[in-house]
């Protein structure tokens, strides 16, 4: 039967919408206001995922004024008239001459004049910060126990998540009331200076480049298009502290909007704190937005765009959108081409080497939606001949060839993934995307049904009727190509972060009685089942109550580090098949039956991994035993194999996260040796024989290894088939020995300068400090969160908010997860090079001296103890926890002893630590920048410059 929607009453008269038999139980409630609330119960940990939506995007933006609906989403986080507020009457005077300087500022014409009214804004904007406390707002967020607090902008939505202890239900919906009813426009310049940030960096971002060009071209008239999230250039030059508020006031309205919460709360409860809250705020009027119709796409429309990053083509199509038919049948198109394991490009392409890299995606909106596909080459591939080969796979669905149970077993995989949604209580964000989309919610319930009901004669039909000329195809290639104007970096004073000094609404807020939860710990021996066979082979178990879903591993320990060879064999794995199965048909197979399975390493452990639903466990088993003893070597397909990871690593020095997060940072941590320099060469990588990687792969069983199952059937009955179908060899006693990479000391602050045609300059920053040491697990936790990390933490205060340094800072002292490693400090910095100097004095400046910050210090210890309450580990994270904890000498669950030592902290205590592990210590600095632009004399005061040459720090 298909779902269908129905409505109902709650005992105190509040009428709701919901679907027989839902799985996940929504209900779908509309205030008098107009206000949608979505309410979904999960009862298995003892928090709240919580969206508040808005449906009003960058299509709503003025003309005149694009950027809008971005910047807005970044002004709520800067509090109220309440929140923050130290002497809101004066300040609300100064406000409004702020924002008259702003309106003098976009009138102005001469460039004396420009300088003179930015100059007046500079010591108002100073005046100001002494009114109000910068980011007062994340820090009561982080005082009730809030995480992932965070908001992004889309084409028609904007969208605030965060994620809360159950028993801070109210007071957040309090808090989140004043928040959308008298939200403060302040701190404008210093914020104006980080969305300044944020559009510099996307002019860096080749993907992004390509994306925009993409959108543009598929929708010249519609704002999908003739307009990005961030803004047009001319408008960010002409902020308007009053456009922005019209804005506000325009689309922040209770019948524009929705809550969406999923989690552990109780339905009449909930819905009858929401009504009492925000029931009272007027519903606003909702003005139309006049639906742009775009003209056919005649033809392909071929553009090309140049970047640093490595060449790929993507071609693009234009649909109708949300709840249309093309809706539907391009959900299953996009999976039966690209689902990573048995897709026309998963198979055609990718696995037979035609293509380095290719894949789809579908989005959807309210006129229209859009399908992408890209490919990467391979060497000596032409970008023509990767659209040529993704267009080949279209072809085949017009021609019918594709497996005729393709279709029904992509709703399969729906379905497991419905289930898995159940499990992470990720749904809020679907409902988030069923407000904006004004979907019904038997509408999307009935989805998967509806894709089962597709017959292959009506999808060959709808893609020869949609799919013809009718794209546009972007080549990016590498090349240089005239990067935009950037937004110049302004004369900004850095704002007075007073961090003695809280508003009466925190005080308040603090002076309530919270709502505690009993913390609950895991006994690891009584949750996990062990046992061993008779052939001496541990087994951990844990049975799955709540699905038929089952992960099945055998785990090695052995790695990359023991072996070069064995990453390279567990990667061939994938473009091989066996003495019965070809390559393609055993990954058909697979996805048939709803299995995936493999092999992956990492440094010191290897996993051979089975997943899917308990009907074809055995069936799996089956597979994996077979694919593992019967691998087949081909020295055709090896050699593509090694091609093809030949370009990969070309490709990889093209790009500026792996030059940086890669290879420069592996430099600066062990040197010219590491992990990532120590790899096989072309010319070895050449002579291996492919049959010795497969003996490899067939001879794994002989080391010593556990198995871990989590799934519906008990202990016993795993115990039995491991006995009867794991084709154990002898066993012996070690593993081969692990090569062990030596970390650099920190004597001495050095700078290592790698160049790259780029925009913007990105630093990180490493000291190495003591091996591992238990008792500073407590103290890494609570400095990390108050210090490093998260939007109320000191660095992301002083670098973004008080001085708009860098639209990403952060820093950290890490906790190693093996006893032999050692702890570090790590910190980050994005920022334009021509504020390099500026950003990296502030960032030293804070790894020396710690501010008095006892108030957001008191505010990041309350949300740790209150994330550790309502934390439970469970289901298989059970037994990667007691992995992780082993690997560092801990067999309990030490989250207890975290707890109890933090209860106990004192900010004397941090500050101490501080002195004796943070200040005053020797940095490794690492930067990535365009070598025309970065000032080298402003690093030689951090330290030695040496520059690197991609050649040495790749070792290849």
């Amino acid at each position: 039967m298909p779902f269908k929607i129905n409505t109902d009453k709650d005992q105190a008269g509040f009428v709701f919408e919901y679907v027989m038999n839902d799985p996940y139980g929504l209900r779908i409630y509309t205030l008098k206001n107009g206000l949608k609330v979505y309410l979904s119960k999960n009862n298995e940990k003892p928090r709240i995922k919580s969206r508040i939506i808005v449906r009003a995007g960058s299509v709503n933006d003025p003309e005149d004024s694009t950027g809008m609906a971005h910047y807005l989403e970044h002004m709520m986080f800067k509090g109220t008239s309440s929140i923050g507020a130290l002497d809101y009457e004066n300040e609300k005077i100064q406000l409004n001459e702020l924002s008259d300087l702003y309106e003098d500022l976009n009138r102005a014409e001469s460039e004396k004049e420009k300088n003179e009214i930015l100059e007046k804004i500079d010591i108002l904007s100073v005046s100001l910060s002494t009114k109000a406390i910068p980011g007062e707002l994340d820090r009561i967020y982080t005082h009730i126990g809030a995480r992932y607090t965070n908001a992004y902008t889309g084409f028609e939505e904007t969208v605030y998540k965060n994620d809360i202890p159950n028993g801070e239900l109210e007071r957040w919906l309090e808090i989140e009331k004043d928040r959308f009813t008298n939200s403060i426009l302040r701190f404008f310049p210093t914020e104006l200076e980080v969305v300044y940030e944020e559009y510099n960096q996307e002019q860096d971002d080749d993907f992004q480049k390509v994306s925009n060009l993409l959108m543009s071209s598929l929708f010249p008239e519609h704002p999908y298009g003739s307009r990005t999230i961030l803004g047009k250039g001319e408008h960010l030059k002409k902020p308007s502290l009053k456009k922005l508020k019209e804005f506000q006031e325009k689309w922040y309205v209770p019948s524009n909007m929705a809550i969406a919460i999923s989690g552990d709360l109780q339905f009449d409860k909930t819905i009858d704190l929401i009504n009492r809250i925000w029931g009272d705020i007027p519903p606003g009027t909702i003005p139309d937005l006049e639906k742009i119709t775009e003209e056919e796409i005649h033809g392909p429309i071929k553009k090309t765009i140049y970047g640093p990053d490595a060449s790929f083509s993507t071609i693009g199509y234009r649909f109708d959108g949300v709840g249309s038919e093309d809706e539907l049948y391009l959900i299953l198109i996009d999976m039966m081409l690209s689902n990573s394991q048995a897709g026309l490009f998963d198979l055609n392409l990718v696995q037979n080497q035609k293509l380095l890299e290719a894949g789809t995606s579908f989005s959807s909106c309210r006129d229209y939606s859009w399908f992408l596909m890209y490919g990467l080459p391979r060497n000596n591939q032409t970008l023509d001949n990767v659209a040529v080969l993704l267009l080949e796979q279209i072809e085949k669905l017009k021609q019918g060839d594709f497996e005729d149970w393709m279709i029904d077993s992509v709703a399969n995989y729906f379905e497991i993934s419905r289930i898995q949604d159940l499990e992470s209580n990720m749904i809020a964000d679907t409902f988030s995307d069923i407000f904006i989309s004004r979907m019904g919610w038997d509408t999307f319930l009935n989805r998967i049904e509806n894709i089962r009901s597709i017959n292959k004669e009506n999808l060959v039909n709808f893609v020869r009727t949609k799919f013809k000329d009718n794209f546009v195809l972007i080549q990016k290639k590498k090349g240089k190509e005239k990067i935009p104007e950037l937004m110049e970096k302004p004369s900004l004073s850095p704002l007075k972060i007073q961090y003695g000094e809280e508003s009466d609404f925190y005080k308040k807020l603090k002076n309530q009685k919270s709502v505690r939860i009993r913390p609950e710990f895991v006994d690891f021996d009584k949750a996990i089942i062990k046992k061993t066979t008779s052939q001496g082979l541990i087994i951990n178990t844990i049975e799955n109550k709540a699905n038929d879903l089952f992960e099945f591993q055998y785990i090695f320990d052995i790695g990359r580090n023991h072996s070069k060879k064995l990453a390279l064999a567990a990667a061939y794995l994938n473009y091989i098949g066996t003495s019965l199965y070809s390559p393609s048909r055993l990954q058909q197979e697979c996805f048939r039956l709803g299995l995936e399975m493999g092999v992956n390493t990492d440094s010191n452990r290897t996993y051979i991994f089975l997943f899917g639903r308990d009907r074809y466990f055995e069936k799996g088993v089956d597979l994996l035993e077979h694919l593992i003893s019967r691998a087949k070597a081909d020295k055709k397909i090896y050699k593509k194999f090694i091609k093809g990871i030949l370009k990969k690593r070309k490709d990889a020095k093209l790009s500026k996260r792996t030059i940086l997060n890669g290879a420069m940072y592996a430099w600066g941590k062990y040197g010219s040796d590491s992990p990532f320099t120590d790899i096989l060469s072309a010319s070895e990588l050449k002579s291996i024989s492919p049959f010795e990687l497969t003996s490899i792969i067939k001879d794994f069983y002989r080391y010593k290894h556990r198995v871990f199952y989590y799934g519906p059937r008990k202990c016993r009955n795993i115990d039995a088939i491991v006995e009867q179908r794991h084709r154990m060899n002898n066993l012996p006693d070690s593993p081969p020995k692990e090569k062990l990479y030596k970390e650099l000391e920190s004597h001495t602050n050095r700078v290592f300068f790698v160049n790259y045609d780029m925009a913007q300059a990105e630093v990180l920053l490493i000291s190495k400090q003591r091996k591992f040491q238990e008792e500073l697990i407590a103290m890494a936790y609570v400095f990390n969160e108050f210090y490093g990390s998260g939007m109320n933490s000191i660095v992301f205060q002083e670098i973004r908010e008080a001085r708009g340094l860098a639209y990403s800072a952060y820093s950290a002292f890490t906790t190693p997860g093996r006893l032999d490693k050692s702890h570090y400090i790590h910190a980050f910095i994005g920022t334009q090079v021509n504020k390099l100097e500026d950003a990296l004095g502030a960032m030293f400046g804070l790894m020396n001296d710690i501010p008095e910050a006892e108030i957001s210090f008191e505010a990041a210890k309350e949300s740790i103890l209150k994330n550790l309450e309502t934390e439970r580990i469970m289901n298989n994270e059970l037994f990667w926890t007691y992995l992780e904890n082993n690997d560092i000498g801990i067999h309990h669950d030490y989250r207890e002893d975290l707890y109890n030592r933090i209860k106990r902290m004192t900010f004397e205590e941090v500050k101490d630590f501080f002195a004796s592990n943070i200040k005053g210590k020797k940095f490794t600095v690492l930067v990535l920048g365009n070598r025309k632009e970065i000032d080298f004399e402003s690093l030689e005061n951090y330290g030695e410059v040496t520059e690197l040459k991609l050649k040495d720090i790749f070792n290849y």
